[in-house]
Formats: C-alpha cells, structure tokens, sequence
C-alpha cells in the first residue's frame, strides 16, 4: 500500500492497466457477440477467436521488445490512450455489418 501512495508513477499504471484489461475484456465479449450477427456466424466467431488468442500468442515478443524501451512509464500511458481511440474507432466501424468491417 505504501507503493501506491508515494510512487505516482506506479499508481497511474496500475488504475491504467485496471481500466485497459476492463476496457479490453468488456470489448472481447461485445466482439463475439458482433461475430455471432454476421451471417454465418460459426465461421465469423472462430475468426474472431483467433483474434482474440494473437495477442496471448505473441505475448512473449512483445515482451522482449517492452524491455528494450526507454522510458516505460510514459510509453505505456500513451499506448493506452492509443488503444482506447482505437477502441472508439472500432465502436463507429461495428455500426454496419458486413464481412470488411468484421475483419478490420
């Protein structure tokens, strides 16, 4: 406890991460059930279950590639914020339903 109150740093990451893994899981779920909508829905929900597994399957690159940077703290606030307009881009692409906006 006596980290988050005298590191600023930490406690911003950490209620960052917090809000980015509610963020990411709240997507995941609204994701496949925008898949199982589209026509032929299996197909649809096995493509975005793959996805969803990529991320967990280059974990440990990305990883190797975090520990090279400069700076981590401030990279990792503004790849949040990069990541939660990404989201808000991808809410106005679900708007219509159709197989190009599923895969982008």
């Amino acid at each position: 406890m006596n980290l988050l109150r005298k590191n600023k740093t930490f406690t911003s990451l950490l209620s960052s991460s917090i809000f980015s893994m509610l963020g990411t899981s709240l997507f995941n779920i609204v994701f496949l059930i925008y898949a199982s909508s589209l026509p032929n829905p299996k197909m649809m929900i096995s493509l975005a279950e793959i996805c969803l597994l990529l991320p967990v399957l280059f974990a440990a690159y990305t990883g190797f590639l975090a520990d090279k940077t400069k700076n981590k703290a401030n990279f990792m606030i503004r790849a949040s914020w990069i990541q939660a307009i990404l989201f808000f881009l991808l809410i106005f692409l679900m708007m219509e339903k159709n197989f190009i906006t599923f895969l982008a």
